[in-house]
């Protein structure tokens, strides 16, 4: 590269052209190491991370070529950026590098160059020195310019390795950017599976496990059923499979076909609900769920004691105290203690007392048996009542029917307490929840006792013994049996009308009291026209079971 010298009023000296040389080529290596160094570790990572997301490479082969990546990135940088920033850029090293490459030059640029160094900054007359004549430097400086007029000085700055650089960067980036727009994800994980080989970053898979409940690690009250619930979204492939490792035990699994948008509270998955009977899992353990292509680590569950039931006041818990309705006659009654089965009848108030060994932070009474014919019956509760309070009051009724119980705790937590009617005869569960959020289940079985509806028979008049038609005056016999097996007959009369249009009228026959003894009669009469006749049998209910 030939020498421009600028117009004569706009004139540049030797050295200030030197030196703008070594700048030049300074600023056009370091560019080319940095574009070197960008296009070797974005080729390098993408090649990695190319060939593990179709291998899958394992720890030590990512960490491997991690190492590769940065020894071949950290070199370029050192020989391609560090070097050059230490060029110097003065314009005597430029003239001796220039001699070392133009043997031509034969010392004359440097020469020149030191005679500049000692003139003014503005021309390229030397200073005369002591012993050196003037004219001799002068012409020295004119032949070294004159020959360096005549070389490539171009090949010093090193423009084609820099366009080469450039060129490559392209070229990866034309190759990384679309894979990396096309899924934006995979490239992240790749990335991340090479900065941190022996992390736990797996590839994300077709499809996807959602553990819903419960949340992991997880406790669980010893003798209670695990229920698991996930959603497995993505590509439906098969039936998802959950393992189960039981501490101290073996493994089995159990496999759940998946059907999507089956739970209207999570859409776009299939939602599968697993559960286990203590007996499967009586120890800690670890679930593992498994669909298609995804893979959940072991995810620990931890089996501890849960909260129980204690004597309150030297007597077994839990206390129920009945107070029977009064269509029974039945006095209250305790009945007895820590039973885990009682029978009351249909409308009797229980008020329940127990103790627990642990502070419990809630608790409650929910019945555990099949509640379907009130769920369904429930919506329609309304319908039959002609009165708008008594339908918006019997719906309430409805809804509440078979709702949980709730219990007081006293201010220690330990003992509970709650009156309440039993609605719905069967099983309920006893909820005792400590402090941890453990919660433990205490069965109840409550047997309600129907109060049956009296059986009345009709004996007077008989169809084809007394006559269907009579005079005005005449008298008629009438005769009834009503028999109340549990409970007896309290009240009975008679309901009569005069003519299709007449008003009913009730006459009472007798009032017949409960009667010791099986099925003892009771009869009365009264002068009526017409005549009326009643008997009665009766006998005392069960004792409290």
């Amino acid at each position: 590269m030939a020498l421009v010298l600028r117009p004569p009023t706009e004139r540049v000296s030797l050295t200030d052209q030197l030196a703008e040389i070594g700048r030049a080529r300074k600023r056009v290596e370091a560019a080319s190491g940095v574009l070197a160094f960008a296009a070797t570790a974005a080729g390098l990572t993408a090649a990695v991370g190319v060939l593990d997301a179709a291998v899958h490479l394992g720890a030590a082969a990512r960490a491997l070529a991690l190492v590769a990546i940065l020894t071949a990135a950290g070199a370029i940088w050192l020989r391609g950026v560090v070097r050059p920033m230490r060029y110097r850029t003065d314009a005597l090293a430029i003239a001796l590098e220039l001699e070392n490459r133009f043997p031509a030059l034969n010392d004359a640029l440097a020469s020149a160059v030191s005679f500049l160094g000692s003139g003014d900054a503005d021309d390229d007359r030397p200073r005369a020195r002591s012993g050196v004549s003037g004219r001799l430097t002068a012409s020295a400086v004119r032949v070294a310019e004159r020959k360096v007029s005549r070389l490539p000085l171009d090949r010093l700055v090193p423009t084609w390795q820099c366009w080469r650089a450039a060129w490559a960067c392209v070229i990866v980036t034309g190759a990384v950017a679309p894979l990396v727009l096309w899924n934006t994800a995979r490239a992240g994980t790749a990335l991340v599976r090479l900065a941190d080989p022996f992390g736990a970053h797996p590839w994300p898979t077709k499809t996807r496990v959602e553990v819903l409940a419960p949340a992991f690690p997880a406790r669980m009250s010893k003798g209670e059923a695990f229920e698991l619930k996930f959603a497995v979204r993505g590509a439906l492939t098969g039936a998802a499979t959950v393992q189960v490792r039981v501490e101290g035990g073996g493994e089995f699994e159990e496999q759940f076909p998946l059907a999507v948008n089956n739970d209207p509270k999570v859409s776009g998955a299939a939602v599968v609900t697993a559960r286990f009977d203590p007996a499967r899992v009586p120890a800690s353990f670890a679930v593992r769920l498994t669909a298609n292509d995804a893979e959940t680590d072991w995810l620990e569950v931890t089996v501890v004691p849960p909260p129980r039931l204690v004597p309150l006041d030297g007597r077994p818990s839990p206390q129920f105290h009945a107070t029977p309705p009064a269509y029974t006659n039945l006095p209250a009654a305790q009945l007895p203690d820590g039973a885990a089965v009682i029978e009351v009848p249909t409308g009797t108030v229980l008020r329940f007392r127990a103790a627990t060994d642990v502070r419990l932070s809630a608790a409650s009474l929910a019945f555990y048996g099949d509640r379907a014919a009130v769920l369904n019956a429930a919506p329609v509760a309304f319908l039959g009542h002609m009165n708008p309070l008594a339908a918006v009051g019997c719906q309430g009724l409805a809804d509440a029917l078979g709702a949980d119980v709730p219990i007081a705790l006293s201010e220690d937590g330990r003992v509970l307490t709650a009156d309440f009617v039993p609605p719905l005869s069967g099983q309920y569960a006893l909820r005792l929840t400590d402090d941890s959020g453990l919660t433990g289940t205490r069965l109840v079985e409550i047997r309600l006792t129907i109060d049956p509806v009296p059986v009345v028979t009709l004996a007077r008049p008989l169809a084809g013994s007394d006559p269907p038609l009579l005079a005005p005056t005449a008298r008629v016999a009438v005769s009834t049996t009503a028999d109340d097996k549990l409970y007896g007959v309290r009240r009975s009369f008679l309901e009569y009308r005069v003519g299709r249009d007449g008003p009913v009228r009730v006459y009472p026959l007798a009032e017949v009291p409960n009667v010791s003894g099986a099925r003892s009669p009771r009869s009365g009469a009264a002068r009526l026209s017409p005549s009326c006749r009643q008997r009665a049998r009766s006998r005392r209910p069960a004792p409290y079971r």
